[in-house]
């Protein structure tokens, strides 16, 4: 015999009144341990959303590699990832004692590190190294650790800056704060500040990460008889 609606509103306000037919009904219809084949459940979907959030995450950092040249041209010519020479330069920087081991090993845990000398304007040729972070949503923990290894490098003698990119920010007032620290934020290959639409923000941002000591040339007169 068929169940009708008025049966099962009946057999719903019964298993609402009578804790031992709730838990029949649950033994009869639910597995054996079923609270513990649920947990193993959640765990194994955590740890499936864990390997696709690095899968994405490597995905946006190889794709980011592979574009970098053109997301990049307008600020910097000659755009390669850094290889042997940044090596030597910050052993010498632990030698000197700028730079503990333990900063050179974080710097060099950085998403992407890209070196390239700068277009146009006062420090045009200039060499500057990027220090990249690269997330499908970034987040604020990406930007403050793209923050604390260019001061890594800065302090190496190298002139750094930070940039944080991403297909989307987690918020607008995040990008404003990154912005406001002189970090060069990308979404989807477009750069904030602008090297096409506003060259002195470029300009004041890099002049912000500028090395102590490292000063522009000023041309020089003949000497006096």
């Amino acid at each position: 015999m068929a169940l009708t609606a008025k049966d099962v509103l009946r057999l719903i306000e019964l298993l609402r009144q009578n804790d031992w037919l709730r838990d029949e009904l649950r033994r009869v219809l639910l597995p054996h341990n079923f609270e513990g084949w649920m947990k193993g459940v959640d765990e194994r979907l955590m740890r499936i959303e864990s390997t696709l959030g690095e899968l994405r995450g490597l995905a946006k950092e190889l794709d980011y590699w592979r574009k970098a040249g053109r997301f990049l041209s307008r600020l910097l010519r000659n755009v390669r990832e850094v290889g042997q020479e940044i090596l030597e330069r910050l052993e010498k920087a632990e030698a000197e004692g700028s730079i503990s081991p333990e900063e050179s090993d974080e710097l060099l845990q950085a998403d992407l590190l890209l070196m390239g000398e700068v277009r146009k304007g006062k420090f045009a040729g200039q060499s500057l190294l990027l220090v990249c972070e690269l997330s499908a949503t970034v987040a604020r923990e990406d930007v403050e650790k793209a923050i604390k290894r260019a001061q890594i490098a800065r302090r190496a003698g190298l002139w750094t800056v930070p940039l944080v990119s991403g297909s989307r920010w987690s918020s607008q007032a995040l990008k404003r704060w990154a912005v406001s620290e002189a970090v060069l934020c990308g979404q989807n290959g477009v750069l904030q500040p602008s090297p096409t639409e506003d060259w002195d923000a470029i300009e004041e941002l890099l002049a912000r990460w500028r090395p102590e000591g490292k000063r522009e040339k000023k041309a020089q007169g003949k000497p006096k008889t």
